[in-house]
């Protein structure tokens, strides 16, 4: 039974990634961010974001929020519709779209060692990984397994053939391992629930929070680069690089193993928190990010 389950999920997305593929990024996003504001009537995902929203911001309206899961909708939507064309985009056409902005840290980019990269679901986060190439060409994407194995090699098809994607988890840790000895950029998106990990703050309650980021940059002494995308408008970002940081400044007075641990995981959620507080539409509030407990 679950063979013919996964064929026809197998069918149903090749045949969408094949109309998608057939028209313009511009006119995919379109299509794509008024769907999924359509499908967000008829889905309780809507009913986890409001209440992941009301929670996070227990001083917006009732209409404020709405608005914000609107937005929400059509982001993910796009995201979603672009995937296909964002990794294939000429590299003047993602020039054109996508804006990247860089603190003054940038310049001790040290491709002589890897660097890890934490970044998050916000606006189209394919956007920021393709930009980081503009630093070093040798990108490894710590990545979760689709449940289908045929749907997952469709989105790995759509991928920049230029990166190396990584599964989560064990299978994927001697592949971790050496892309840090083939001194590759090594992506993470940590901000979705583990039931490993840290139970960390986020927007000031506990949740599982994975740790691995912070305990390669300690282990082997790696610098960090934070990194998130922004929508702007329609299939246009603004792509934004902060560092990298180097993680002894990181841990300055901080003497206990398990301690500069926690503290850099707690640096990473905050940062990603921040970003979120910065535009809350452009995250991806339909995922339950805190124990069951709080769903119930």
């Amino acid at each position: 039974m679950k063979k013919i389950i996964y064929t026809v999920e197998y069918l149903v997305v090749y045949t969408l990634y094949f109309l998608i593929r057939s028209v313009n990024i511009d006119t995919a996003s379109n299509i794509g961010g008024a769907l999924a504001r359509f499908i967000s009537h008829f889905t309780t995902a809507t009913k986890t974001a409001r209440k992941n929203l009301k929670f996070a911001f227990p001083k917006l309206s009732d209409s404020e929020i709405d608005k914000i899961i609107v937005k929400m909708w059509d982001n993910i939507g796009r995201t979603i519709a672009e995937i296909p064309h964002v990794n294939s985009l000429s590299e003047e056409d993602f020039n054109s779209r996508v804006e990247i902005i860089t603190t003054p840290q940038i310049k001790n980019i040290d491709n002589t060692k890897s660097t890890i990269c934490i970044s998050g679901h916000l606006g189209n986060w394919e956007t920021a990984a393709k930009a980081i190439l503009r630093y070093n060409d040798k990108i490894s994407i710590v990545y979760r397994d689709a449940n289908n194995p045929m749907v997952n090699n469709i989105y790995l098809s759509m991928k920049d053939k230029r990166f190396n994607n990584i599964p989560k988890g064990n299978k994927g840790i001697k592949e971790i391992i050496e892309a840090i000895k083939n001194k590759n950029f090594i992506c993470f998106l940590p901000d979705q629930k583990l039931n490993q990990g840290l139970r960390v703050d986020f927007f000031g309650k506990p949740a599982m929070t994975p740790s691995a980021p912070m305990k390669l940059a300690m282990k082997f002494d790696l610098p960090i680069l934070f990194g998130h995308s922004i929508r702007t408008n329609g299939a246009n970002f603004k792509v934004y690089l902060e560092g990298p940081y180097n993680v002894r400044d990181l841990l300055k007075g901080i003497k206990k193993v398990d301690d500069k641990e926690l503290a850099l995981t707690k640096k990473m959620n905050k940062k990603i928190e921040d970003w979120i507080k910065a535009d809350p539409s452009q995250w991806f509030w339909v995922h339950r990010r805190w124990d069951k407990e709080f769903y119930q």
